[in-house]
């Protein structure tokens, strides 16, 4: 006897049993993922009334099949939602659509909202006529969540949890458009750093949150209050239209920062300087604003620790100043209108030209030969004296062997003067090594120039960039040594050559050698310790004859001579003239 099923087709009859309808095995199919699915679903009526809810959909929404039945999903949504379901609902029934998929928000029973993507399709009967209403709710509350705190985090300080430079920037914009009276306040906080480098990073971090929550309770909920990073803040003055309102809410700032604050048990007291910028002209750029602020705030700084500084016509003038030297030097650098200059440095003992300092100027076509003062702090913050340097290094290199008078007689040298921005880049050693192994020029005849306050600052970072430029065989030199803030004690500790007295100490020399005690106190120290001095600014005899006698080594100044260019400085050294 055959087996039930054996070597017959599904569906087939077996063992005198019909076989069941394809359509009934699909229904139950269907019916099975239905209830099972974790997806939220439901069959209602063409207008949108529930007839069958999945246990996934009860669940998402938190209620029971009782709950739902009959309602529609306009009415589980809040208000604002609820309106367009109803409409799209009312067009899928007319046919006009045959699907929608919509993020909509739909209400549990105890009030809680569920973020939700709602996909509602319209359903035909066998005649082709409409029928029903399917829909297909996908919970995306955990999604919402995690987009919030992107846009959260994207828009805050992770640090303070204040708004962050870009939300400055988007509503200092919307104030701009709307016409809002409005203001910038550029806050930095005074010595920082030594909480940093004293208490660490972490208590450092804490002290900026307690900061920040001051300064919150300072502007009252009516001012932006910013961190742009490290320990500035910047607020944004809202409906501020003079300096009197500005100065009010200076005050409530500086009032945050008297009492003392709890940093890990030890009582700090802090204070802030501030700059301050007001939008009073119609063509006023947001960016500029903010730019005036900070300009306004390095004007503070100036003055003192827990200065305030409003931005004015004067500092306008200068900001207006500084940008055309800006274009101009850029526009400058690519004409080679910046030319190499020498000023000549005699050997006091003989009188003779021992060398020269180079000095960098400016060709400029319309304002004529400009010093260094007219271009150099703009030539530091922009970056170019990067650029100016390295081709201030090219010159010296290329005029050094047409200085030279000859194997018998000592080498001419030619210093150059290094600034904070040359001195700190990384790169200046291999630079430098290159150009002399290029040139083949003798490195004993190319000597760097750096100011005290400079080569101070290096002096933590144990001399590794100052003992390799020794060995290449360059000589270093402090410049304008005695103004810095250094001890003289100091000096056997740094591996230096020689210093060059400030002229302001040369010009004080009176006829009977009176306000000589710095320089004398300068020229003894560099004796016991083996280093050569240089006499800046000498104008007079007189002035000679003092540096002569306290017994420096070198001198400098317009009594020797202006700085002149390369042919003429070529043309001295050849005369040799004694003084």
């Amino acid at each position: 006897m055959e087996r039930e099923g054996s070597g017959g087709t599904v569906g087939s009859t077996t063992g005198g049993r019909r076989r069941r309808p394809v359509r009934t095995t699909m229904q139950h199919r269907q019916e099975v993922l239905f209830l099972q699915s974790p997806i939220g679903m439901a069959v209602t009526t063409l207008d949108g009334h529930l007839g069958r809810i999945n246990p996934a959909l009860c669940e998402l929404l938190g209620a029971t099949i009782g709950d739902l039945m009959g309602r529609t999903f306009a009415d589980l949504a809040p208000p604002a939602h609820a309106e367009q379901i109803r409409r799209l609902d009312a067009r899928l029934k007319s046919g006009e659509l045959p699907h929608y998929e919509l993020e909509t928000r739909l209400q549990r029973p105890d009030g809680q909202e569920v973020h939700a993507w709602l996909k509602m399709a319209l359903i035909h009967g066998s005649d082709g006529a409409p029928r029903q209403l399917f829909g297909h709710v996908v919970d995306i509350s955990r999604r919402k969540k995690m987009e919030q705190q992107l846009r959260h985090d994207a828009a805050h300080d992770s640090v303070t949890g204040l708004p962050n430079r870009t939300t400055f920037a988007d509503r200092l914009r919307q104030a701009h458009e709307t016409g809002t009276p409005h203001g910038v306040l550029f806050i930095d906080l005074d010595q920082f750093k030594l909480i940093n480098d004293s208490l660490g990073h972490q208590a450092g971090d804490e002290l900026l949150v307690e900061v920040a929550r001051r300064f919150r309770l300072a502007a009252a909920g009516r001012h932006l209050v910013t961190r742009h990073g490290g320990d500035e803040f910047v607020v944004l003055l809202l409906d501020v239209a003079d300096a009197d309102g500005a100065r009010q809410v200076v005050s409530h700032i500086e009032d945050a920062l008297n009492e003392p604050f709890d940093v890990r048990g030890q009582q700090v007291y802090m204070s802030a300087s501030i700059g301050v910028a007001l939008s009073q002209r119609p063509d006023h750029e947001p960016g500029a604003l903010l730019r005036e602020a900070d300009t306004a705030l390095s004007r503070a700084k100036t003055l003192g620790r827990g200065s305030v500084a409003l931005f004015d016509d004067e500092m306008h003038t200068a900001v207006v100043e500084r940008l055309r030297i800006e274009t101009e030097m850029r526009r400058g650098l690519e004409l080679g209108e910046f030319e190499t200059f020498y000023q000549p440095v005699v050997r006091l003992e003989d009188g003779q030209i021992a060398g020269f300092e180079a000095l960098l100027r400016w060709r400029h076509p319309s304002r004529g030969m400009l010093n260094p003062s007219a271009f150099l702090e703009v030539a530091e913050d922009t970056g170019h004296i990067i650029t100016l340097g390295r081709q201030v290094v090219e010159d010296v290199c290329r005029i050094i062997p047409r200085l030279q008078r000859g194997p018998e007689q000592e080498p001419v040298f030619v210093t150059v003067n290094l600034g904070s921005r040359e001195f700190a880049h990384p790169a200046l050693a291999d630079e430098l090594e290159s150009a002399l192994e290029r040139t083949a020029v003798d490195p004993r005849c190319l000597r760097l120039e750096i100011t005290e306050t400079v080569m101070m600052a290096y002096e933590r970072n144990d001399f590794e960039l100052l003992d390799r430029l020794k060995r290449l065989g360059l000589r270093l030199y402090i410049d304008d040594f005695g103004t810095g803030h250094s001890s003289l004690a100091h000096l056997h500790r740094l591996p230096i050559d020689a210093v060059k007295v400030d002229r302001e100490f040369v010009r004080r020399c009176g006829p009977e050698g009176e306000h000589l005690e710095i320089a004398v106190a300068v020229v003894s120290i560099a004796r016991a310790f083996g280093i050569q001095v240089v006499a800046e600014g000498i104008e007079s005899e007189l002035q000679l004859d003092h540096m002569r006698r306290l017994g420096c080594d070198f001198g400098q100044g317009w009594l020797f001579g202006r700085a002149m260019n390369a042919d003429a400085a070529v043309e001295l050294t050849s005369a040799g003239p004694r003084w």
